[in-house]
């Protein structure tokens, strides 16, 4: 019975990963930042025939939540770009009446620290401007994501964090060209 169990149990792993597409570059996990801040995310980059999908959600306590959507390729980006670390980003375009954040292009930086997730695991996310639904932030957050460069644009506010609950990660495909 074991002698065959091992056999299928792979065979089963190897048909779900061709099934799914393979291995995928992607940053997943919840997670609380500096003990106030509560995010959801499950962002996938583009890797061959499949498109960039996912979606990055924050909450806090007293009520404020705003969502960023990875489908929309034309306002988001995901770059997992080395072992444990990402680049994100994107327009917010859903939240609540509390959220000033709708209509602005974040950019968030994630490092992997490996496990146990809190404080290990880091984050810095970038405004990158106070402008609302400007076409030269979305410029300036996909030249960002892809290059890690900031442009001037990125100087209005810069947060730093750690996690202090849950865990973040980054998944780095072998298979993937970067």
């Amino acid at each position: 019975m074991k002698r065959t169990f091992i056999p299928v149990f792979v065979l089963a792993l190897f048909a779900f990963n061709i099934y799914a597409g393979g291995s995928a570059d992607k940053v997943t996990g919840e997670f609380t930042h500096n003990d106030r801040f509560h995010r959801l995310v499950s962002a996938h980059e583009a890797i061959a025939k499949r498109p960039q999908k996912g979606f990055f959600l924050s909450w806090r306590e007293d009520g404020r939540w705003y969502e960023i959507n990875f489908q929309d390729t034309e306002h988001s980006c995901v770059n997992v770009f080395a072992d444990g670390q990402a680049r994100i980003g994107g327009l917010v375009t859903d939240g609540n009446e509390n959220a000033p954040q709708i209509g602005r292009y974040f950019g968030i930086f994630l490092v992997d620290g490996g496990e146990p997730g809190p404080i290990v695991d880091q984050g810095f996310t970038y405004r990158v401007t106070t402008d609302y639904w400007s076409e030269e932030a979305r410029l300036a957050l996909l030249e960002w994501c892809d290059t890690g460069v900031p442009g001037g644009l990125f100087e209005q506010a810069i947060w730093p964090s750690v996690v202090t609950e849950g865990n973040m990660q980054v998944h780095n495909s072998p298979r993937s060209d970067d």
